[in-house]
């Protein structure tokens, strides 16, 4: 590389903190950037953190324009995770040859260091499933290491999830009018969510699961579903995992508060004890928030329309819009796939139509359509013998979508103990934390 980072550049370096607007607590301010470069291939940026933890990020500009957040997947040290403000200097690490052109030179160089108050942290959270866990924070996915959401590591060795800024949002939630007398369709009502939250991009795959828990799939009771096809597929690491919501976490009748603190061998307890982070299944609402991504149509990325159309040619189209997104009776080939394989919603999350049908804090119950600030979900299932009706959402493989339940509102009656149907996705709440600190 020639001459790309000579001492006189980086010299000014500029700094961004968050106003204090709205957040509570002390700020965290960023000071005393310096750039150390060592030789012509490793550059160093040091720098203080006063006032209060925060998340660190770094942009680079050169001519005062940004390389894109790509560069942020080749810093290491002291950026992209949570900072302590313990007066010790801070270091962020980075070779220029891995991220711009071999013969690139420059008149002006700058680094922007960011500090981002814990309560109000980036949108991508990727939090690694090792021992010990990690736990990373990126402005986008352009940033994240290993080329981004393409490598498999992100479905294997590591959760993505992605800040859904919902806090504050009226929206209708259930079915449009249109549909609400077709069976299974719920009825409109408004929502606010009071809180963003995080959300994972794709459903726990096989690989995750048996990493933190030790299992990739359940037999059901009943001796209906055999995981054996679904588990020694030749991708079946990538897979959604199958999962009992009898083993997922406690199904005792629900509390919005003392339920969600809970321990033992639940599965969801497994990915809290490693990571450290509050996770927890979606409740309905912030499922279906998530699901929309803002759209008024059935389904993300269009509209189905009334079902079912007599139409062949209605038909052909509704299966076009259908297959772009979800995995589905017609294209799965009776099971499973790749999580990830289709198109994202516009907020980036995967697979919420078919695939496999998601798992969700509430239980079974008519909506109580009065409850629309942060709706805990049913405190009182309907119950199937001693075991509550669970729901499920998004429909799955073997799910046609003249049954409705594929739809961005559908609710999905199922047993507790059936697990052929169902999966899970998982949700965090919106607040930096450094692994291990639950």
């Amino acid at each position: 590389m020639k001459n790309a980072f000579p001492k006189t550049l980086l010299a000014a370096a500029t700094i961004a903190t968050l106003p204090a607007a709205a957040l509570s607590g002390d700020v965290p301010t960023v000071s005393n950037v310096r750039i150390e470069p060592q030789g012509s291939k490793i550059v160093t940026v040091t720098y203080a953190l006063s006032e209060a933890p925060a998340v660190v990020t770094a942009e680079i500009f050169t001519n005062g324009v940004s390389v894109g957040d790509a560069a942020a997947a080749f810093m290491e040290g002291d950026v992209n995770r949570y900072v302590a403000n313990d007066g010790a200097t801070k270091a962020i690490h980075f070779r220029p040859a891995d991220f711009l052109p071999e013969d690139t030179t420059f008149p002006d160089c700058t680094i922007r260091v960011k500090a981002w108050n814990v309560e109000d942290p980036p949108d991508y959270m990727v939090v690694g499933l090792g021992e010990p866990s990690t736990v990373r924070y990126y402005v986008s996915t352009n940033a994240l290491p290993f080329g981004g959401l393409a490598d498999d590591w992100y479905r294997t060795n590591a959760i993505v999830l992605k800040r859904i800024h919902a806090a504050g949002v009226r929206w209708g939630m259930g079915a449009p009018s249109r549909e609400v007398e077709q069976e299974g369709e719920p009825k409109p009502h408004r929502v606010t969510l009071t809180g963003d939250y995080y959300m994972g991009v794709f459903e726990v795959t096989q690989a995750q699961q048996l990493r933190v828990h030790g299992t990739r799939g359940v037999r059901n009771s009943s001796g209906d579903y055999d995981a054996a096809s679904e588990t020694t597929a030749e991708d079946a690491d990538l897979r959604p995992v199958h999962a009992r919501r009898t083993e997922l976490r406690p199904y005792a009748t629900f509390d919005a508060v003392t339920n969600r603190v809970f321990a033992g061998d639940w599965i969801v307890s497994s990915f809290r004890s490693r990571t450290g982070i509050d996770f927890d299944l979606p409740t309905e609402a912030q499922w279906e928030y998530a699901c929309r991504a803002g759209s008024k149509w059935s389904l993300h990325i269009g509209d189905l329309g009334i079902l079912p159309v007599s139409s062949d040619y209605a038909r052909a189209t509704q299966y076009a819009i259908l297959d772009r997104c979800a995995w589905h009776t017609r294209n799965s080939d009776g099971h499973t796939h790749r999580v990830g394989s289709l198109e994202p919603n516009e907020w980036g999350l995967y697979d919420l139509h078919g695939n496999i049908a998601e798992g969700v804090l509430d239980f079974f119950n008519a909506y109580d359509l009065d409850a629309e600030l942060d709706p805990p979900g049913n405190a009182v299932a309907q119950m199937n013998g001693d075991t509550p009706w669970i729901i499920c959402r998004g429909g799955y493989y073997r799910y046609d979508y003249y049954q409705y339940l594929i739809k961005d509102h559908s609710r999905m009656k199922a047993s507790a103990w059936k697990s052929d149907e169902c999966g899970y996705r998982l949700v965090a709440p919106a607040r930096a934390t450094a692994a291990g600190s639950l």
